[in-house]
């Protein structure tokens, strides 16, 4: 069976790519840990994993909001912001369209979880014309 590295600490890697074997068992308890510690988000490479806290915790403050303002995944923790922050950059940068998919069982926090990313898009947009526009509650079309 795999054994960690003797410099490994359970719940600290950001992104669980980064182990050496991941399977079932090393994915639970990292998460496990690091929901314990109120680290509710987790990098899978490119995969945000987010646990609901069923609390709230102080994630979402202005100063969050600029932490992760045109950062590198692995520049600041775990966030839907950085998810938010790379996707609208990206948008230009690679001047392609961008998705992002909120997945997860009913009450996991997905329609949360899709409010804070439109606010950090709004947030990094700097109130672009476009951004208000597609956001706007008339926009949405039956």
């Amino acid at each position: 069976f795999y054994a960690a590295p003797a410099d490994h600490v359970t719940g600290k890697v950001d992104d669980l790519a980064e182990l050496t074997n991941l399977n079932e068992t090393t994915l639970l308890k990292e998460l496990k840990v690091r929901y314990s510690e109120d680290s509710i988000y987790t990098f899978l490479s490119d995969i945000l994993i987010a646990v609901n806290p069923y609390k709230q915790l102080p994630l979402y403050t202005e100063d969050a909001h600029d932490l992760y303002q045109q950062k590198q995944r692995w520049e600041a923790p775990p966030h839907i912001f950085a998810i938010a922050d790379r996707s609208f950059h990206n948008l230009f940068e690679m001047a392609k369209n961008q998705c992002v998919i909120i997945s997860g069982e009913s009450g996991a926090g997905k329609t949360e979880t899709a409010k804070f990313y439109m606010g950090q898009v709004l947030a990094v947009s700097n109130g672009m014309a476009l951004v208000r526009h597609v956001f706007a509650p008339s926009s949405v079309r039956h």
